[in-house]
Parts: structure tokens; C-alpha cells; sequence
């Protein structure tokens, strides 16, 4: 099985195929009758072993039992998908998103595998997938991915700070996406106070236990970016964009967050996945990845300055690096 709903489909043997995951919201995951769920298991096997006819199949019998399963809607679509069907899967995929308006379960990032145009990923989807990853979201990402991101950004940081000969401590420090407050342990002794925001409660609740943070809220980024009465030395933003394809208004409101006053210079220090075909891309590992043209068209476009953007992974994809970059932009 995968590791996540988001990862459905991407982890079979053969390059295109897909795979099941039971990882769907509680109140999803069963369809109030015992013999649509009972079949579920057997396409979702089916689908395991890349045998897409037979998961169709099952998959329809589900449906004249319980013709308004999200879950079974959106599983049609990768056994369709995979039979090479695309114009069926996408009527399916459009159909889970009638019954699930939300999209808690994600159909809108495999509509944009099948070409739809796709900017970021629904915010239910990533509050319901963090809020049931938060229990082992650590050890997974850091003992199966090799995930070092807070190590990257902050030898990033301390580059930035003596090129640009600023003290490399910050007073006012925001963690956007903090997850369970990785970030700021990987921190500790730059910071005089941080706050957190991330879509999941479950996220803000571990974080909550570090004791490292002033204020936690659970809440969307682009919004808490939008409307902080706080200003910031320091925004930073982990592993954050491989959940959001366009950055523009991402990146103008963390500018309007960055503190103007005179002296030493406030930073936005994140980290991207990078590809070099097109400005963002939802890749087969269902993250967004952003080209180096882009991040710097962006970064220039929201008043921004590059001071650090070099190359490097900071996590790990079936045990290859994925590729990425780590960048400290500057508001002067």
C-alpha cells in the first residue's frame, strides 16, 4: 500500500500503473453496505496487481449497490486510467467531485494527471491526509525519505545572513506549513519567537507539544499570510510547495508579511521541487514541482530579491533524490 491517499496510483510495478490506498476520511471509508465494502478490498487488490479490468468490474458492481460512494467513483477512475481509458476516467473522476464537493478525496489532482489544469491541491484533501499522517508524519518522512529539510534551509540561512552581513538570529520567525514543528527544533537559538500555521489541527496539535512556538493556528497559508496583524524577520516554508503550483500570490503576500522597518534585512526562506519543462507540474509522484525560471520570475514579480537558490534534494523518492532547490529570498 502507499503511504498516502495523495500517492494513489503511483506506486504499482509497472511505470503507469496505479494502486489503491485505504487512507480515505472516516466518515469515506465505508459505504454502509457490508458487501459494496467487502468488494471494495478485492478491486482495490485488483488494482494492486495492475489487473484494471477486473478492478473495473468489481468497481461497477460496487456502484449499482452504492451509486454514490465518492471513493469507489474516484477508484473507477484509476482502473480506467489504467485500461487506458482516460476520456471514461476523467467522466468518473468529475462525478466523485459532484458527490464529494469538497474534494476531500483528491480526484482534482488525477483530473490534472489527465490534463485539467490544476494550481494547488484541494485544502480538505490536505487537511484530511495530515490530519491522519500527523501520527507517524516524523518517522516516515524523516527515517523512510531521508527528509533533511530544516538542516538545508538552515545552512542556507546563515549563507544568506553573512552575505548580506546580518546577525543570523531573527526576532520575529513564521513556520508556514510547520507540520509537527520539525522546523522549529532545526532552528533553535535563530529564533527569539515563532509562530506556526498549518491547514491540518492534528499538524498544530503536535507542534503544540514542542513548546517552541508563541501561537499555532490552523488555518490556509495564503489566507494567515494575507491577514497577519504580525510582521516577520523570517518567513520560512519547508516542503510546502510541492503542495501548491502557483506561487505568485503565495510569494506577493509573504512580501506584505516580511517587516520593512530600517536595519537588517527580513528573509523568505523555503524550499521547491524543481523540474525544467514547464513553470509548475503536478509529477508522477503527485507533488508539484516548479522550474528555476519560474520560482525567479515569481520571486521578481513580488518585490522580492534572490540571495540564495542552489540546487539540492531534501527528501528522498523510493530511494532516489528527488530534485529540488533551497532558496533565501530578500525583501530589499
Amino acid at each position: 500500500m502507499t503511504t498516502s491517499w495523495a500517492n494513489m496510483w503511483t506506486d504499482s510495478k509497472s511505470s503507469g500503473g496505479f494502486c489503491a490506498d485505504e487512507r480515505v476520511p472516516a466518515d469515506m471509508s465505508s459505504s454502509g453496505n457490508l458487501t459494496a465494502d467487502r468488494r471494495y478490498l478485492w478491486a482495490q487488490a485488483a488494482l494492486a496487481e495492475d489487473d484494471f479490468a477486473a478492478a473495473e468490474e468489481i468497481l461497477r458492481q460496487i456502484l449499482e449497490l452504492v451509486p454514490d460512494w465518492p471513493a469507489a467513483w474516484v477508484t473507477l477512475g484509476a482502473a480506467l486510467r489504467g485500461r487506458g481509458d482516460t476520456e471514461a476516467a476523467r467522466v468518473a473522476l468529475l462525478h466523485a467531485q459532484v458527490l464529494d464537493p469538497q474534494d476531500r478525496l483528491g480526484a482534482a489532482l488525477h483530473l490534472a494527471r489527465l490534463g485539467r489544469p490544476l494550481d494547488a491541491m484541494p485544502e480538505a484533501f490536505v487537511r484530511g491526509l495530515f490530519d491522519q499522517y500527523a501520527p507517524r508524519f516524523e518517522t516516515h518522512l524523516v527515517e523512510a525519505l531521508g527528509y533533511c529539510g530544516p538542516q538545508r534551509l538552515r545552512a542556507a540561512l546563515e549563507q544568506a545572513c553573512v552575505a548580506l552581513g546580518r546577525p543570523e538570529v531573527f526576532a520575529e520567525v513564521l513556520d508556514i506549513g510547520c507540520g509537527t514543528g520539525l522546523m522549529a527544533r532545526g532552528f533553535e537559538g535563530m529564533f527569539g519567537r515563532i509562530d506556526g500555521v498549518d491547514l491540518s489541527p492534528n499538524m498544530i496539535d503536535a507542534a503544540r507539544k514542542t513548546g517552541l512556538y508563541r501561537s499555532l493556528t490552523a488555518a490556509d497559508l495564503l489566507a494567515f499570510l494575507r491577514e497577519s496583524p504580525r510582521s516577520y524577520d523570517l518567513i520560512c516554508a519547508a516542503d510546502v510547495f510541492i503542495y501548491i503550483g502557483d506561487l505568485a500570490s503565495v510569494f506577493q503576500a509573504a512580501k506584505r508579511a516580511l517587516r520593512t522597518e530600517k536595519g537588517a534585512p527580513a528573509l523568505f526562506a523555503f524550499t521547491v521541487q524543481t523540474q525544467a519543462q514547464t513553470d509548475y507540474l503536478l509529477g508522477e509522484d503527485m507533488r508539484f514541482a516548479h522550474s528555476e525560471a519560474y520560482v525567479r520570475r515569481v520571486t521578481g514579480e513580488a518585490g522580492l530579491k534572490v540571495c540564495v537558490f542552489e540546487p539540492g534534494a531534501i527528501r528522498n523518492d523510493r530511494g532516489v533524490p528527488s530534485p529540488g532547490h533551497v532558496a533565501v529570498l530578500t525583501s530589499d
